[in-house]
């Protein structure tokens, strides 16, 4: 797969080996509806990589979108101080569900991007999108925020 030197904006997905049918829906999605051809990055754990990359490129032959694989790994070296603080060993004691989210809000080191979408494996895309959708006139990303009030009842 292809390198991206330093994107402005990007799509992010952190996935795993476990959900590779959902993110295969996803990445799915993603050519027809990327307008402005948006690099793609996926991350998922080291032990993940091949099996997910074989996965993908079988899976969606015939698809001209690259995709930028990164390890979970790469992510938590990514940070200044991975080394000095021993990071990646407190990163492999954390649970998957909380594990994901510090991939997730970390990504941009990694990435060099000033800023991305951050998206789960069971997201699809079902209209056309570009860059300005995401992001205001001066390169400001939009933040969607509610209350999810109807998750509680």
């Amino acid at each position: 797969m292809s390198t991206v030197n330093k994107p402005d904006f990007a799509l992010v997905c952190k996935s795993y080996l476990g959900d590779i049918k959902r993110l295969e829906r996803l990445l799915n999605s993603i050519p027809p509806h990327n307008t402005d051809n948006i690099p793609v990055f996926l991350i998922v754990p080291a032990e993940d990589l091949a099996s997910c990359q074989m996965h993908i490129r079988r899976t969606l032959t015939g698809s001209d979108t690259d995709y930028v694989w990164l390890t979970d790994e790469a992510v938590v070296a990514a940070h200044p101080q991975a080394l000095k603080k021993n990071l990646l060993k407190k990163y492999k004691l954390t649970p998957g569900s909380i594990s994901q989210q510090i991939i997730k809000s970390e990504a941009w080191r990694a990435i060099g991007c000033a800023a991305y979408l951050s998206l789960d494996s069971d997201s699809v895309f079902i209209k056309p999108f570009r860059r300005s959708d995401f992001l205001s006139p001066s390169g400001a990303p939009y933040t969607v925020m509610h209350q999810a009030k109807d998750m509680y009842q």
